[in-house]
């Protein structure tokens, strides 16, 4: 079965309400902050997973606008941070970032390196750095079709 960008996006928001009530209910997930996508996707992906191995019936979703979501998505979570909340954190916040930045470059270097000794481009290399490693998974997917 495969469902239209409409049917997706209707589907994707189904399970985002879904995460949202049971993060609600089970107070365990809030206390540890985890997301209501994560919950809702990873409860949907056990459903679709067991809909595939019981009756071996496939669902298969729109992916055209997926990428320009993600990009979309990891660009404006920047924006719901404040300045005022970075000079909170201080003496401890800025170690963190210092470190942060160092692994990122550390990241890149290694991915970098990789790519120029096994013949790869060097956008490959990037990828297979902190785009991946510091970006995600999502980050990575975003990516990829740039490289």
């Amino acid at each position: 079965m495969e469902l239209s960008i409409r049917q997706t996006v209707i589907l994707a928001i189904l399970v985002l309400f879904l995460g949202k009530f049971i993060n609600k209910k089970i107070n365990l997930f809030r206390e540890y902050g985890i997301p209501e996508p994560v919950t809702g996707g990873v409860l949907a992906s056990f459903i679709f997973g067991v809909i595939h191995f019981m009756y071996q019936f496939d669902i298969e979703f729109a992916l055209q606008s997926r990428d320009e979501l993600l990009i979309i998505f990891f660009t404006t979570i920047g924006l719901s941070s404040r300045f005022s909340t970075l000079v909170r954190g201080g003496k401890s916040l800025l170690i963190l970032l210092v470190i942060a930045v160092a692994y990122l470059f550390l990241q890149n270097l290694t991915g970098l390196t990789i790519a120029t000794v096994t013949g790869l481009e060097k956008p490959i290399g990037l990828l297979g750095g902190s785009v991946s490693l510091s970006g995600g998974h999502g980050t990575a997917i975003a990516w990829a079709p740039i490289t």
